[in-house]
């Protein structure tokens, strides 16, 4: 309901103390991928290179404060971890740590409009509340006022309006201005919005003296669902308000819609079906709006222009238990806020039992439903299960949220389901069969599941170059039309061979032909060795390649005795680690070095594993290029043992499975080990 505004020095601490979670979260995920209906899947992790995804699942509500309340109508964050509520019931303004510790922080209980300091002062039927600067300002329903609360002293003044007088005096200052029944506040840094729910008017004060008072919108006594500009616009008993940075959004009690006000007073329905009594609003961090929907006892939500309009959580009972989504119940949820770790705090009103829900809009979700047997790990964002039927190529998309918002990149992944074969016989009689000696039998397999190739299993064919080991340098053909001099690393995506490094003629080929073994130069200048990153650069007989989630390719350039990127979009050609010169550095980027790299392989972390064939080591490569010895002493043996403690004898192949384990191939060992 109320517009979040953070002091300057808060703002810089929260950015020092939490920047792991001060960019939005990048995710992408191996995709397409082919299922078999009836096998267990391979969990599907997501690759997040964005601000860190907290271990918590997306829209999980819990109960932080049980007792103490009466009818909260309002909640306001003040940007340090405390929640100051507008307890309607009990005439209090309350204070709630972000541990659920309840206090008194200003009103007698006593219905009234007094002021004073904390519980010296008195409240009638508060209705709204909204930090600034401070500050808190609070809409007195009962007593017609606006009041403010210096929150270092809890000194408690009427701003304006005049204690038990109503009206809908516009233009005026401060105490001669005149409400009907104020409600819902929020603010745009300098002015302070008030819903009027008697007078169906929004209302615009100056939040410094003389507290300046104007009509924004609507019309004083015609409530209606009109749009327009002004005086012009219509509104039906408006309670909730909020300003996201750009425009108001106001929810229409009595008129069951959600409105679009801008600072001008234009006013737009984005919302007019699917709700029943909303009564308060906020939004995400992502910008998308949420409502407590009280009649239906869920929360709603949908983007900022109405779109994606969908229940959140509730499952629309009218009780209270915790859980996460729709599995969660509210009983007349009646206000809402947003904090700086992306949780929404929710007023359950259930008059003198009322409660505080916790509502987590961190962690991972996904659209559209994934099929039956399959699961997201809304914590961590993986994909797992045993499906139990076959689904065309469909595409999803998965989103995580953390502090900053939500994800961006490529979220989708695309997931087929296939019936795996099932042969349940052979001629269609059964088993067993009775054969004679010396004479020919045809035995037939039935098959009810999916179609099998007509390929001979475990078939070795030609793909691409010469049959009889020619070499050469034909830049592109298909087939065994093409050459190469030393192939020695590939790389494959999904079920596809992509890249080839053509160690002998110093460049990397590119297969496009899943078929036909169709291919091009990709990178490096044919049979011009080099180290340069201009253009398509220039290699020195590449080894090893590996590619990462975005098509990026990463290449054990052994002569050079370096880690080379190639950049899939824009095509750009780098070296991440090592400098040309050979050597056993753990540093970073150019600092680092390496002896003839040979092998290369990433996990799914985005961290590479490099073969360090001539330093008898396995060297760990970070996305950003800083270099570690991750297994091996350097001396020449076949040790088995921990890290550095171990020892390899001329490694050159390495790779690594899904749960991070990484295999090597020790050449003069005559080994491979883990």
């Amino acid at each position: 309901m109320k517009k979040l505004i953070k002091p300057f020095l808060t703002v810089i601490a929260l950015l020092c103390g939490n920047n792991l979670f001060a960019q939005v979260p990048i995710l992408t995920y191996n995709t397409p991928q082919t299922l078999g209906v009836g096998y267990t899947t391979l969990p599907s992790s997501p690759t997040n290179t964005g601000g860190a995804i907290p271990a918590t699942n997306y829209s999980a509500v819990s109960t932080l404060v049980s007792s103490g309340l009466n009818n909260p109508r309002a909640i306001a964050y003040d940007g340090t971890g405390n929640y100051y509520v507008a307890d309607y019931g009990s005439n209090k303004i309350l204070k709630v740590t972000a541990a659920g510790v309840l206090s008194v922080f200003a009103g007698s209980g006593t219905a009234a409009v007094t002021n004073g300091t904390g519980t010296g002062a008195s409240f009638s039927g508060p209705s709204g509340i909204v930090y600034l600067g401070g500050n808190l300002y609070v809409t007195d329903y009962g007593g017609h006022t606006i009041r403010r609360i210096v929150v270092s002293s809890a000194l408690v003044s009427t701003i304006a309006g005049a204690s038990g007088i109503t009206g809908t005096t516009n233009n005026a200052t401060g105490t001669t201005a005149r409400f009907n029944q104020p409600y819902g506040i929020t603010t745009d840094n300098t002015n302070l919005y008030v819903t009027e729910f008697a007078s169906h008017t929004i209302r615009k004060i100056v939040a410094t003296a003389p507290y300046a008072v104007t009509l924004l919108a609507g019309s004083a006594g015609l409530p209606a669902e009109t749009n327009g500009t002004g005086a012009a616009a219509r509104f039906t008993q408006p309670t909730g308000i909020f300003y996201d940075g750009t425009n108001l959004f106001v929810a229409d009690y009595t008129g069951n819609t959600i409105r679009k006000v801008t600072t001008a007073g234009v006013v737009t329905t984005i919302v007019s079906t699917g709700l029943n009594l909303p009564v308060d609003i906020t939004a995400d961090k992502a910008g998308n709006l949420l409502i407590a929907d009280a009649g239906s006892h869920t929360i709603k939500t949908c983007t900022n222009t109405g779109a994606s309009f969908l229940t959140l959580a509730g499952s629309g009972a009218a009780t209270e238990a915790d859980g996460v989504g729709t599995a969660a119940q509210f009983n007349t949820p009646f206000c809402l806020t947003n904090d700086a770790s992306g949780n929404i705090l929710i007023g359950d009103y259930i008059s003198a039992s009322s409660t505080i829900r916790k509502m987590t809009l961190t962690g991972y979700t996904i659209s559209p439903a994934l099929p039956t047997g399959l699961t997201l790990d809304s914590s961590t964002g993986i994909i797992s299960g045993t499906p139990i039927a076959t689904l065309a190529a469909t595409n999803y998309t998965v989103k995580g949220y953390n502090s900053s918002g939500n994800s961006t990149g490529t979220n989708n992944i695309n997931l087929t389901i296939v019936e795996p074969p099932s042969i349940i016989g052979y001629g269609g009689t059964g088993s067993p069969y009775l054969l004679s000696l010396n004479k020919a039998v045809t035995l037939t397999p039935v098959n009810t599941g999916g179609a099998v190739p007509a390929t001979v299993y475990s078939t070795v064919s030609l793909f691409a170059g010469s049959a009889t080991g020619v070499t050469g340098t034909t830049a592109g053909g298909a087939g065994t039309t093409a050459r190469y001099n030393n192939p020695t690393g590939i790389s494959v995506a999904g079920n596809t061979l992509n890249y080839v490094t053509d160690k002998g003629n110093h460049v990397i080929r590119k297969l496009v032909g899943t078929t036909t073994g169709t291919q091009t130069t990709y990178a490096g200048t044919m049979s011009s060795p080099g180290m340069s990153n201009t253009t398509l650069g220039t290699f020195r007989s590449p080894a090893g390649v590996t590619s990462d989630a975005y098509g990026n390719l990463y290449i054990a350039d052994s002569a050079n005795h370096a880690v080379r990127k190639i950049n899939a979009s824009p095509f750009a050609v780098s070296t991440l680690a090592g400098n040309g010169a050979s050597g056993s550095t753990d540093a970073a980027g150019l600092s680092a070095s390496f002896n003839g790299p040979r092998g290369i392989a990433i996990d799914a972390a985005g961290d590479l594993y490099v073969a360090d064939r001539l330093n008898n080591k396995i060297r760990k490569v970070t996305a950003a290029g800083v270099v570690t010895t991750f297994a091996g002493s350097g001396a020449l043996g076949s040790t088995d043992a921990t890290g550095t403690a171990a020892s390899f004898n001329a490694p050159v192949g390495v790779a690594v499975d899904a749960a991070g384990n990484v295999y090597v191939a020790d050449r003069e060992a005559e080994k491979y080990e883990k």
